[in-house]
């Protein structure tokens, strides 16, 4: 349920950023990887590295200030962090310096299962294109196969994390020296990295010559956040967090231009995604794999998908839809498709409260439906 007035927190939890002028301004939020990074490719000489994280989660760092520049990530088929599945075996640049190939295996039982059919190639390898000027990464099955494909996925250190054009800056993602490859990772303050929402995993830029201390590219550490959500305008921005003890969600509503916040929404249920409808309206949904763990309600309920604007936020009475396995925004206004399995529980659409006497629901039912 939503709880009375709060004090809001500052914008900074995100940055909008035109990082090149190709790209139209964005948010980037400045978190590092959430899972071991298993290798790296150098952009621009030394002055940006790429690093691509074992879930294909890609990021670009501007080595001289530690910021994110950009970020993206390896499409799969089903849930994104099943990327972790494919094998990884090289990043290559093209003639041009314009793209990067992405080069995978599979294993030939899974491979419906992740790898787009775009993305297959003749060969059985799985691979895609990241265009450097709009950083946007699509499935390439026509890319040549790598030459001697290593089961399990590449980990030649030397291979994997070069050193600079320059030969002077190492990056060292694993450790090297163990019989495990420890990582190099980093907890937070409050939390060991005992799960991946306050893990980071790093890199250190260390001197080849040891003349000066390693450089940590690493962002800001794991934080609650789930989803921020932009206006078209560029003046509203959404923030998702989850709550301490990650079963109920925190939802603001923060004014870019006069840096002021609405009075945030406390909702008892867990959620992780905004999209934005216009400047004043905005939908959250959950992730159907994880559904909401209020001890109340238990934990096999998927939490419904809530289309919020000012006036309903202020009452605590938003409308919901029930939440499919996919619910795509159907034209950008509050209509939505829901495709696949519905969640076990039929759910009164509110955020107020649950009707499980609605009746159970068929969870293994495949179905469609448009919500106008």
């Amino acid at each position: 349920a939503c709880s009375g007035p709060e004090t809001p927190s500052p914008p900074t939890v995100a940055t909008a950023v035109s990082p090149d002028a190709a790209l139209e301004p964005k948010i980037v939020l400045q978190f590092g990887h959430g899972q071991p990074v298993v290798a790296v490719k150098w952009l621009n000489g030394s002055r940006h590295l790429l690093s691509l994280g074992e879930d294909g989660a890609i990021v670009v760092w501007d080595t001289q200030k530690g910021t994110i520049v950009d970020q993206a990530r390896i499409p799969v088929d089903g849930d994104p962090a099943e990327a972790k599945y494919l094998w990884f075996q090289d990043i290559r640049a093209d003639a041009s310096g314009d793209r990067l190939s992405f080069l995978y295996t599979v294993n030939p039982q899974n491979v419906d299962e992740l790898c787009p059919k775009a993305a297959r190639g003749a060969s059985g390898q799985c691979s895609y294109s990241l265009d450097l000027a709009t950083r946007r990464v699509t499935p390439d099955g026509t890319l040549p196969a790598p030459a001697k494909p290593v089961e399990y996925g590449r980990t030649d250190i030397a291979l994997n994390f070069p050193l600079s054009p320059d030969g002077r800056l190492r990056p060292v993602a694993y450790r090297p020296g163990t019989d495990d490859l420890a990582l190099v990772v980093s907890s937070t303050k409050d939390y060991e990295c005992d799960r991946t929402e306050q893990c980071n995993f790093l890199i250190n830029l260390e001197n080849v010559d040891g003349s000066a201390a390693p450089r940590t590219l690493q962002g800001n550490r794991r934080s609650m956040l789930y989803d921020v959500g932009l206006s078209a305008d560029g003046h509203r921005l959404v923030k998702m967090e989850a709550t301490n003890a990650f079963n109920g969600t925190r939802i603001e509503a923060l004014n870019l231009a006069d840096g002021s916040a609405a009075p945030p929404m406390i909702l008892d249920r867990h959620y992780s995604e905004v999209t934005m409808f216009d400047d004043d309206r905005f939908a959250i949904m959950s992730d159907w794999d994880m559904p909401g763990s209020s001890p109340e309600y238990g934990v096999l309920k998927s939490a419904p998908v809530l289309v919020v604007d000012r006036d309903c936020a202020s009452d605590e009475d938003c409308p919901g839809l029930e939440s499919y396995q996919q619910m795509l925004s159907f034209d950008g206004k509050g209509s939505f498709l829901g495709v696949g399995p519905r969640p076990e529980f039929v759910l009164n659409p509110s955020m107020m409260s649950v009707d499980d006497d609605a009746g159970a629901d068929d969870a293994t039912t495949a179905g469609i439906s448009l919500y106008l």
